[in-house]
């Protein structure tokens, strides 16, 4: 009889450590998931916060508000370099996508004269790198137009949407 008690006592002692154990392996991978999912936002606020700006920081404000909702990560518990609060994370976006606006205007702006430039030399005068170089020129100014089109697009929506 005393052999049975204590082979249950064993047994019941074996399962509520496993048991901890287990408890304790969740915890510990919980808590890796929240830490590295904390670092993420912060690598993404920082991309946001970036003094070049950002085309996509739009994007990255979405993902930092799932991020935030999802792991219910406090922005002010943070280790971060000031307080920041959703509206200030979205008044950041908007002001990083009109910097990163206006850097690739002024860039555009710039490849557009040196196309416009090859544009006056008659194709029959142009170097062999003059006409590679018109070509690639040619791509850039009409692909990248279309692309600033639509930030500026965004960029608009965006100010509506903070009225």
């Amino acid at each position: 009889m005393n052999y049975e008690i204590s082979l249950w006592i064993a047994v019941i002692t074996v399962v509520l450590v496993l048991v901890l154990v287990i408890q304790i392996v969740y915890q510990f991978l919980v808590q890796s998931k929240h830490q590295m999912r904390t670092a993420e936002l912060i690598r993404r606020i920082d991309t946001i916060l970036e003094e070049s700006g950002c085309d996509h920081a739009d994007n990255l404000l979405t993902e930092c508000i799932h991020i935030i909702d999802h792991y219910k990560i406090n922005l002010v518990e943070l280790d971060f370099r000031r307080m920041i609060t959703i509206g200030e994370l979205r008044h950041a976006t908007l002001a990083s996508m009109e910097r990163y606006y206006k850097r690739m205007s002024s860039l555009h702006e710039k490849t557009c004269a040196e196309y416009k430039e090859l544009m006056d030399i008659t194709p029959e005068k142009r170097s062999l790198d003059q006409r590679s170089r018109y070509a690639q020129l040619r791509e850039i100014v009409t692909n990248f137009g279309g692309e600033l089109n639509n930030l500026h697009a965004k960029i608009n929506a965006s100010r509506v949407q903070l009225g």
